[in-house]
């Protein structure tokens, strides 16, 4: 039997966590949603009173940067898509601030997850959210780039 893709498996407890943890809560588990991994499908995003999407996230591991020797380490990066460059701001920032400890220095240590159990012991390289781009509708696209070295409990047990 095939073992599960480790970096979407990391990738999908990334996204329940900071789901979670960001304030306001998105929603990533159900459907309509807020929060994606890979790529979003706007049929499924909330609208808003227009019947537009309100903004979204979509979290992805980029760059091909997994390294398999030592602890594994690899790039994510958070892209924010909506109509409003301060709600689509607004949404990236509550992300940022999650791989944010108390004291505004990236967070370590941090556990979640369940069946494999996962830590990180850091995010590293952090980007701020910043406007980097406009996609083909001119919507601000917002992008939040890091680094997470993490290991698992029994992934492959």
């Amino acid at each position: 039997m095939a073992q599960p893709d480790p970096i979407f498996a990391f990738l999908n407890a990334v996204a329940t966590w900071m789901a979670a943890e960001a304030s306001p809560p998105l929603v990533y588990a159900a459907t309509p949603r807020t929060l994606w991994i890979g790529m979003a499908d706007e049929t499924y995003v909330p609208k808003d009173s227009s019947n537009r999407p309100q903004p979204y996230a979509v979290i992805q591991a980029y760059g091909g940067s997994v390294q398999q020797i030592g602890l594994e380490t690899t790039s994510i990066q958070i892209k924010c898509v909506g109509y409003g460059d301060n709600a689509t701001l607004n949404l990236a920032q509550s992300l940022y601030q999650v791989l944010l400890d108390g004291n505004g220095r990236p967070a370590r240590n941090v556990l979640f997850g369940t069946a494999p159990q996962w830590r990180v012991l850091g995010f590293l390289n952090i980007r701020p959210p910043g406007i980097v781009s406009r996609d083909e509708k001119g919507r601000p696209e917002v992008r939040i780039n890091f680094d997470a070295q993490f290991m698992n409990n029994g992934f492959f047990a």
